[in-house]
């Protein structure tokens, strides 16, 4: 009972930690106040603060420096929850049609709030992507590597912060589902096509068009794992 009641004390010395690192105003690499000031914050023992320190380290939210106290790090949710990739695959048993099945119902929608809110530095990296994937028809791992990019830009640009925690997380699981099945130069110059296609909605933005596009490409991709599976 002791150790429950440990963990829920140092659990809401996290939530008040992270309600304060959001609130507060910091910039990456400002030092947090002392410990002292901390504890005397969230009404806990030194103990207790460290404990929720050392969680909120591991979630790259902080960083201990030696001899001179804890400063706040730049933090990407995004990037954060990309690691549960291996985890989501392994513990959730999750193949690739399920990776698909969740790819063609999120990423119509993704690409369709990109038309509405990306930026021009947003459309450059698209355009870059869909550039290179061109340029790496005969090199399957730059090939997929431009591909899982161009659709993170979509998601980082589309306006909303949780889409794109969720398409980092499926970015590794998509990335096996592209190398899950044997496509061809062929079938890469159609990838091509529908990029483009994309692109241009959303350079237009044609919110419609872009969701349309997504689909297609999406449903593309989707029957030819079903036919090999």
């Amino acid at each position: 009972m002791a150790s429950v009641e440990r963990s829920t004390l140092v659990e809401r010395v996290v939530n008040v930690l992270v309600d304060y690192l959001s609130n507060a105003g910091l910039q990456p690499g400002d030092r947090l106040p002392t410990e002292q000031q901390l504890t005397e914050m969230a009404g806990v023992s030194r103990m207790a603060l460290r404990e929720a320190m050392i969680r909120l380290r591991a979630l790259g939210l902080v960083e201990a420096r030696q001899g001179s106290g804890w400063y706040y790090r730049k933090f990407s949710p995004a990037e954060i929850f990309q690691q549960l990739s291996p985890l989501l695959k392994s513990f959730s048993h999750a193949d690739v049609n399920q990776i698909m099945q969740v790819r063609v119902n999120l990423e119509p929608a993704i690409a369709q709030l990109a038309a509405q809110n990306i930026s021009a530095a947003g459309l450059d990296e698209l355009t870059g992507h869909s550039r290179a994937m061109l340029i790496n028809l005969n090199h399957k791992e730059a090939f997929i590597e431009h591909d899982m990019a161009f659709h993170m830009v979509l998601a980082r640009e589309c306006g909303n912060g949780i889409l794109e925690v969720i398409s980092a997380i499926l970015k590794d699981l998509s990335r096996s589902a592209q190398w899950a099945y044997r496509d061809t130069v062929k079938d890469r110059t159609r990838s091509v096509e529908f990029h483009e296609e994309i692109l241009g909605a959303v350079r237009s933005r044609d919110g419609e068009g872009a969701y349309r596009a997504m689909l297609g490409h999406i449903e593309v991709v989707w029957n030819r794992v079903d036919q090999e599976s």
